[in-house]
């Protein structure tokens, strides 16, 4: 015969939390109390306990108690979030470097001499310099246009709005990714 459903329903019966006994389980739970000798001595023990726990004062936390535990909780918390930092940014970088060892291994057999990639690497380097410095000069010469043509007043107006939008955008983006308004 098994125990633990009656074991179970003692402790349901003087649990204030959980759902009441049915009558017909708090009979059938009455019934094999009076057959079971050690479910009757668990159950004198439980509400020996029950009586223990109810009638043992309550006691009030020491001074400062309340403080103390803030502060361990918000340092719990930065220590799990500066540990899933860790934890991302170690995924991250290993990603990385699997992703560069599978590009390597794919480009192996396209290298037929490491000096021919490292001068083909030197020339798409000159190359990013050509495009950066003709876009330099391409940009400089349509300000210096834009200069000459559009109106002072309007130049300064068009200045005033970019300001404007970039104060607009670096509030948005400090009350997007404060800590504070951020819920865990």
């Amino acid at each position: 015969m098994t125990h633990q459903p009656y074991l179970d329903w003692m402790i349901t019966a003087t649990d204030e939390l959980s759902d009441p006994l049915t009558p017909e389980l708090r009979i059938a739970l009455n019934e094999h109390i009076t057959q079971c000798d050690s479910c009757r001595q668990v159950g004198e023990a439980w509400q020996a306990v029950e009586l223990k726990m109810q009638s043992a004062p309550m006691l009030s936390p020491s001074a400062g108690f309340g403080k103390r535990w803030q502060a361990r909780l918000e340092t719990s918390q930065k220590l799990r979030q500066e540990k899933q930092n860790y934890r991302l940014l170690g995924i991250l970088i290993l990603g990385a470097f699997l992703m560069l060892a599978a590009l390597t291994t794919q480009a192996m057999p396209l290298i037929k001499s490491p000096f021919l990639l490292l001068w083909s690497w030197i020339y798409q380097l000159v190359q990013t310099f050509y495009y950066l410095e003709f876009f330099r000069v391409l940009f400089i010469s349509i300000f210096q246009t834009a200069i000459e043509v559009i109106p002072l007043a309007w130049l300064i107006l068009f200045a005033g709005f970019l300001c404007q939008l970039s104060v607009v955008w670096f509030i948005a983006l400090r009350l997007t990714t404060s800590p504070w308004r951020v819920k865990l």
